[in-house]
């Protein structure tokens, strides 16, 4: 069984963010890569993920084990 499907007034929401970040981020990573090179651009996106846990932890106080961080290094 896995998690229960949101309530219907929480899908506008859902779906705003959702398309916001999709697009978004497409939007941003086309126009960068206008004035920087594929590589750079590869390189930022790469880091994605480690800034994401480290963000994370920082808002939410929790400690990830170093299990977690080994995968986000590579």
């Amino acid at each position: 069984m896995g998690p229960p499907v949101p309530a219907r007034h929480e899908w506008v929401g859902i779906t705003a963010v959702a398309l916001g970040c999709a697009l978004r981020f497409l939007l941003l990573t086309t126009l960068a890569l206008q004035t920087t090179s594929a590589s750079h651009s590869a390189v930022v996106i790469g880091a994605l993920p480690m800034a994401t846990a480290v963000i994370s932890t920082l808002r939410t106080g929790n400690r990830p084990s170093w299990a977690l961080w080994c995968v986000a290094a590579t």
